[in-house]
């Protein structure tokens, strides 16, 4: 099969951008022929020159009735990038693309696959005319395809694939010590680590504030913030991180997005996902394979993921005082700790390796495929 992955802006934002690249390694490593479509250079370039088999950027505007000329002009060229590379199926993670997608596959016959990674959010009558027609749609939990399908996605078009970890890249650290020299990190005291987006809805200013609590108690306790501030939120942040006292402050490091998670994750002593809601949660996920206990909120599928083995390290959300008092349960019980993370370990890799999800891809894209090529 000659897939076309379709992934705009290529850079270690969130989990949707970490299940397309993951999906396309592991069709390659299957000995699929993948091509990378984007219209920005990011970091994830590099990654994706391992194994792609050709790497094309053609500029991809969003549709638009103020601009047809140009709407139909950009779908013309990712029609000609399908018909010169031979694609028998295309997938994207970027819901962003899919009036776009649609579009593309009303003039070429393209068929389209697309990760959902958010709930749907109402917007225009285009949005809705576009999931009709686009190919099929990929949800990670049963909560999240059920507000496509209210929104009209059929359910004959519409699955549930539980998002999956690399159990061999995301693994327990040999010499923690040297990884945080490495990173930048203390080599001493214990780190929390939050990774990914910064802003409200993932409960950042919630961990802070959980934080000056934990600080007051365990003075050697480290907040390790990893990721990028989400450009409103940025102004915010800097005032929350400012008003905390002089020793939570100083002990506060931020770090920005990476391409390699998996350091930052093993070189924890706890992972905190402290979200107000969520679809998945593949942090989560990336936590337990690296072996370190995770304290998050019991949002979603939390629960589901860290199994029994996490279920007394899960706070309610928006409840700083909550996830403080789990944090210091684990800084005051490290052995105990650190046989949670050893169970969390073996519990994403008995149940959330690629196997299976990656398997359930392939057959829908392969389904896909025959069920039409690209004119």
């Amino acid at each position: 099969m000659r897939l076309l992955t379709v992934e705009p802006h290529p850079s270690y934002v969130g989990g949707s951008e970490t299940v397309a690249i993951s999906l396309s390694r592991e069709l390659a490593a299957r000995g699929h022929h993948v091509v990378l479509l984007h219209d920005s250079a990011g970091p994830m370039i590099e990654r994706y020159a391992q194994f792609c088999g050709s790497i094309v950027r053609r500029e991809l505007p969003g549709v638009s009735l103020r601009s047809p000329g140009r709407t139909l002009a950009a779908a013309i060229r990712v029609r000609q990038v399908l018909k010169e590379n031979r694609i028998d199926a295309a997938f994207s993670a970027n819901v962003g693309f899919l009036e776009s997608a649609a579009l593309v596959s009303a003039i070429s016959g393209a068929p389209f696959c697309f990760h959902l990674a958010l709930p749907f959010v109402p917007g225009s009558n285009r949005l809705r005319i576009a999931l009709r027609r686009t190919g099929f749609g990929v949800a990670p939990s049963e909560q999240t395809a059920a507000t496509w399908r209210a929104a009209g996605w059929a359910a004959s078009r519409l699955s549930v694939v539980p998002n999956w970890v690399d159990t061999n890249r995301f693994s327990p650290s040999l010499n923690r010590r040297a990884l945080r020299v490495r990173l930048g990190l203390p080599a001493d005291g214990t780190c929390i680590t939050f990774l990914g987006r910064l802003c409200p809805e993932k409960g950042v200013g919630d961990l802070l504030d959980a934080f000056s609590q934990v600080r007051a108690k365990v003075p050697t306790a480290i907040l390790v913030l990893v990721g990028e501030p989400a450009p409103y939120y940025l102004s915010e942040l800097s005032s929350r991180i400012s008003e905390l006292d002089a020793g939570c402050r100083d002990q506060t490091l931020c770090f920005k997005a990476t391409r390699s998670p998996e350091d930052y994750l093993a070189a924890s002593d706890i992972v905190c996902v402290p979200s107000w809601e969520e679809t998945f949660g593949l942090v989560v996920l990336e936590a337990m394979a690296c072996g370190i206990p995770v304290v998050a909120t019991s949002v979603g599928v939390f629960s589901d993921l860290v199994g029994p083995q996490g279920a007394n390290l899960l706070a309610p959300p928006r409840d700083s005082t909550a996830l403080a008092t789990r944090l210091l349960w684990c800084l005051g019980h490290q052995q105990e700790a650190k046989e949670i993370g050893r169970s969390l370990r073996q519990r994403a890799v008995e149940h959330f390796g690629p196997q299976k999800s990656v398997n359930a891809y392939e057959s829908i894209l392969q389904a896909l495929a025959g069920r039409k090529g690209v004119e």
